[in-house]
């Protein structure tokens, strides 16, 4: 045999080898793990079938087809849920028709503000940077105009106290609001003032008791925003978290838990010392999360960022410029642990992009961008 063939035919052989060596360290090799994916069947409301041996849940819509929701809240006096439309109605939110509340219309929404007893909903409307103000009474179920010269308001710490940015003339004060002054008609003593010529500009508040404010910047692409802590009884003001591009936060007093996101697409939840104390391994927004005694609940979006082009988050987003197709997950508060729900999207499930997340009486309730339909989750068993 010539040269030339012993070396063709010794290659050969060499390349056989290492392909056998290959093909068996791959069998007995196990393969990296991929995450969970987990889909429970939907369990029907009131049906008699037997429920399914695995843990389920009950995906209903609330509000009625074609109502576009602005924002909801739960009554303390007998636990009904009523939600806003987007023109200013108020509906209970029942399984059916939904009952009218209030019928009557406000154009221009831009933000509601419950008070901390759950009785009143602060509403502000027209130009935000000059917004008119009414108070809607969850008991009685009336309006009641608001004559307030605040750019900006929310509740302090009782339904009878604000906490607002006053105007006088060119110049703005940070002030405590008397409201029940205010609803009878008396202006003097109505206004305290907390903070001569505020400087601070497109902010918003939490009052955290007792007598703390969190003062937020809102979040933009292009701009660093910064969050404050203002005592309000020592007006000691300290800077909380540095200028970061698009942050945004969240904070549930009760639970002392804090949800923050900041740009490119980092999530975090944090406690009041805004240590770290959940690692997640998916990235949300503190819109999509909310909080119940024993676990925490997240939507996050299976893709996000979205790989689009000239995208600016947050701010395409709040525009929605686009949309996101949402993943829902549980996280027990006492072990870290983390599961997976629902994905969103599928043949069963229609797609999900949550908003405004809030739990309760251990119920999960958002609003879904793609209608601006109100929904509830109930889990099955309820964790």
């Amino acid at each position: 045999m010539k040269p030339i063939y012993k070396i063709a035919l010794i290659g050969s052989l060499i390349l056989v080898v290492i392909l056998a060596l290959f093909l068996a360290w791959k069998k007995i090799s196990p393969e990296r793990p991929e995450r969970p994916v987990i889909e429970f069947p939907i369990a029907p409301e009131d049906s008699e079938e037997e429920a399914p041996s695995a843990p389920a849940f009950q995906l209903t819509k609330l509000s009625d087809d074609g109502l576009l929701v602005f924002d909801y809240w739960s009554s303390p006096r007998d636990g009904e849920v009523y939600y806003l439309t987007l023109d200013g109605k108020v509906l209970n939110a029942k399984k059916g028709p939904d009952p009218d509340v209030s019928t009557r219309t406000i154009t221009a929404l831009n933000f509601i503000d419950i008070s901390p007893d759950g009785k009143k909903i602060l509403v502000a409307f027209g130009d935000p940077k000059n917004p008119d103000w009414s108070i809607f009474d969850v008991l009685d179920k009336v309006w009641r105009p608001l004559a307030l010269p605040a750019t900006y308001a929310m509740w302090g710490e009782n339904s009878n106290k604000l906490i607002g940015i006053v105007q006088d003339s060119d110049s703005l004060y940070l002030s405590r609001i008397d409201l029940s002054k205010i609803l009878s008609g008396e202006t003097v003593g109505a206004y305290e003032t907390l903070v001569n010529n505020f400087q601070l500009y497109d902010v918003v508040f939490t009052y955290l008791s007792p007598n703390i404010l969190i003062i937020k910047e809102k979040p933009a692409s292009f701009y660093a925003s910064r969050v404050w802590q203002l005592t309000l009884d020592t007006l000691d003001l300290k800077l909380l978290m540095a200028p970061e591009r698009g942050i945004i936060t969240k904070w549930v007093q009760d639970a002392n838990i804090v949800f923050k996101f900041s740009l490119p697409s980092q999530f975090f939840i944090l406690n009041r010392d805004l240590a770290n104390i959940i690692p997640v391994f998916f990235a949300s927004l503190p819109s999509k999360c909310g909080v119940g005694d024993s676990y925490i609940y997240c939507f996050s979006p299976q893709e996000f960022p979205p790989e689009l082009p000239n995208t600016q988050m947050p701010d395409d987003y709040f525009q929605k410029r686009f949309y996101t197709i949402d993943s829902f997950y549980t996280i027990d508060r006492a072990s870290n642990k983390i599961s997976l729900i629902l994905n969103s999207n599928t043949s069963s499930i229609s797609a999900i992009d949550a908003e405004a997340v809030k739990v309760f009486g251990g119920k999960i309730y958002f609003i879904n961008r793609y209608d601006q339909g109100l929904y509830r989750i109930i889990l099955n068993p309820v964790p």
